[in-house]
């Protein structure tokens, strides 16, 4: 994809971008359910503070400092404190579009997957992490235990694949059997911040057996953004697209 980007626009460089934060546990947890037949998806997104800017998490911080100290906070906006934001600006638009071109197939351009994404994206008072609530229909059958499987051999093909590279996580996907977990709070920072943490697997009611429901957590200031990027430059480098001096 490089070399086609390259000979197209006549480039000696090219952009490699980076997914938006929001969605990076949704793509990583369907591209390792694939096999199956990702027919549609929807999820409901509860987004940490971080993902609006460093000035919003600052103004979190003295809105739970106000609101403890007994100030009211309703002439103050956006109130996050002790708050549920239920619309984030563009976010659904934006995530449904990029998980349909990272997902789909590259020949000469992208053609996008063909599943239906239907999404809400909530912003919550929790300073790092995003946490996805994620229903999956799919083509062909599949249970809890084979979801386990696909997640358990996905992580195998990306340690073959990127496990030298200094910035890789243990796991690419890590599968919690605690039935409360992930947590933003206790989960966000695991593995350097670069995992994936799943749990509650459990089959989709209604489906025929062909559909799936899960929650999947990312830390969205490291494997979504800053230490995400690190890895692919580092993977660039490891694989010639990118000169060492």
């Amino acid at each position: 994809m490089i070399q086609r980007q390259q000979n197209l626009r006549g480039w000696k460089g090219f952009i490699v971008p980076g997914p938006n934060c929001t969605l990076v546990s949704a793509a990583i947890t369907l591209k390792a359910l694939e096999e199956f037949g990702i027919q549609r998806v929807s999820y409901s997104s509860y987004q940490a503070v971080s993902g609006a800017g460093i000035e919003k998490l600052r103004l979190l911080g003295e809105q739970v400092l106000l609101e403890d100290r007994g100030v009211e906070l309703k002439d103050r906006s956006p109130i996050f404190a002790y708050n549920v934001i239920p619309y984030i600006k563009e976010e659904e638009e934006k995530v449904s579009r990029e998980l349909k071109k990272i997902l789909g197939t590259f020949t000469d351009e992208i053609d996008p997957l063909e599943a239906k994404i239907n999404g809400t994206c909530v912003r919550v008072p929790v300073k790092f992490g995003h946490t996805l609530c994620m229903q999956v229909e799919t083509k062909e059958g599949l249970d809890a235990a084979e979801v386990w499987r696909a997640f358990k051999k996905f992580n195998e093909d990306q340690k073959f694949y990127f496990g030298d590279l200094h910035s890789s996580p243990k796991n690419t996907i890590t599968i919690m059997n605690e039935y409360d977990r992930p947590q933003p709070y206790l989960d966000a920072e695991l593995d350097g911040g670069m995992t994936i943490c799943v749990g509650r697997i459990r089959a989709l009611d209604g489906y025929g057996g062909k559909g799936i429901q899960y929650v999947a957590l990312s830390n969205n200031l490291k494997k979504g953004a800053a230490k995400g990027a690190v890895q692919t430059a580092e993977f660039l480098v490891r694989d010639g697209y990118i000169q060492k001096e």
